[in-house]
């Protein structure tokens, strides 16, 4: 009787490709991302399956997430941000400048977004912006942004491998005031707009803007009315088309002052706060279907904070049942609402909780990151 080698690599290579074209896709979408990009080395139908815009929008959305910020730059160097080496200018002497390859001094994680991060590299003054995608080990490093960054929101479409980010900054004013604004980039193939920086109109009387989702931005404006004195307005940006499609208004009558309410995440949702008697009452702006509805949660008693702390409470994010918050000090601090005990304490910088999810997301420009 014949014996047969299984572990044969030109028999096993020829049973895999007579397979059906689409019984390998849905094995290649169970694969990780390092995997796939040997795979793709294999022949150039596998390279187009594994490039298609489409499948990798089906990867992405099948990958397991994973819950990031920057204090896990440490323990999980393979899928958050890393330090990233690049000349700088160093300094100018007798008329010439010198510049030198330096490693970035720490790494603050600005946005998420189809498996891209939204990174900036400090190098002493000189901060660096760029989108890195992790899984990859590709970068594209950005235009230096208008002015000061206050906080960056990238969007990504899967379906053209197009992106636009978000900046907002201030710049210095007259009389030691500042003056935020806004500023759109575009990430395409086409050459014309690309890495040039476009201001929006400017925006006047904006407090907050947050990004709910991934697909919309909304802006927090106090409003005030003659009727009613003071008004909330969330307008609903849409990043794609740089227009305010629809507005929300915060319910009359629900809290007792408009001006002290905290605005806040909720499971990712935008909230707002009051406090009242050491009670948190919350009402949360939630998607529902096709519509957003204002929904009213449970107070939250604040009886394990001090007597005078509770006044100085600042809600940060609610995740599942851990409350974070900070009482306007240098630290954060972590309440299960479940167990009624405290779990963790971090500085206030470590910043908000990102969703990751590992993907094959490439855009133009991007590159084997210099590491």
């Amino acid at each position: 009787m014949e014996e047969r080698d299984h572990h044969n690599q030109n028999n096993t290579g020829n049973r895999i490709t007579e397979l059906p074209l689409g019984v390998i896709e849905n094995i290649f979408l169970r694969l990780p991302v390092k995997s796939l990009m040997i795979l793709s080395c294999v022949c150039r139908e596998w390279n187009s399956l594994i490039q298609n815009r489409v499948f990798i929008e089906q990867h992405v959305q099948r990958a397991t997430p994973r819950l990031v910020r920057n204090t896990d730059l440490v323990s999980h160097p393979t899928t958050t941000a890393r330090p990233f080496r690049c000349t700088v200018l160093t300094g100018v002497y007798w008329g010439f400048a010198t510049w030198s390859v330096r490693q970035s001094l720490a790494v603050r994680i600005l946005s998420v977004s189809e498996g891209l991060l939204v990174e900036r590299h400090f190098f002493g003054e000189f901060h660096l912006y760029v989108v890195r995608n992790p899984a990859t080990c590709k970068v594209i490093a950005l235009p230096q942004p208008p002015g000061e960054v206050l906080g960056m929101w990238l969007k990504v479409f899967a379906s053209t491998g197009d992106a636009k980010l978000l900046c907002k900054y201030s710049v210095p004013m007259p009389g030691n005031l500042r003056e935020e604004n806004y500023a759109v980039l575009e990430i395409s193939r086409n050459i014309d707009i690309r890495n040039i920086w476009r201001l929006l109109p400017n925006r006047t009387g904006q407090t907050l803007m947050v990004s709910v989702d991934q697909e919309k931005m909304y802006f927090i404006i106090r409003v005030w009315t003659a009727e009613n004195g003071f008004n909330l307005r969330i307008s609903c940006f849409d990043i794609r088309t740089e227009e305010t499609v629809v507005d929300y208004y915060f319910p009359q009558g629900v809290f007792p002052d408009v001006l002290e309410l905290l605005p806040f995440w909720w499971d990712n949702c935008l909230a707002f706060g009051n406090v009242t008697e050491q009670q948190l009452q919350v009402l949360v702006l939630e998607k529902q279907g096709n519509q957003y509805n204002w929904i009213r949660k449970d107070p939250v008693h604040l009886g394990f904070l001090a007597h005078l702390m509770y006044k100085s409470f600042v809600p940060i994010e609610v995740i599942s049942t851990d409350l974070w918050y900070h009482t306007k000090g240098v630290c954060k601090y972590c309440y299960s609402m479940q167990t009624l005990r405290f779990k963790d304490c971090r500085l206030l910088e470590d910043g908000k909780t990102f969703e990751y999810r590992p993907s094959l997301m490439s855009l133009e420009g991007m590159a084997p990151a210099f590491l």
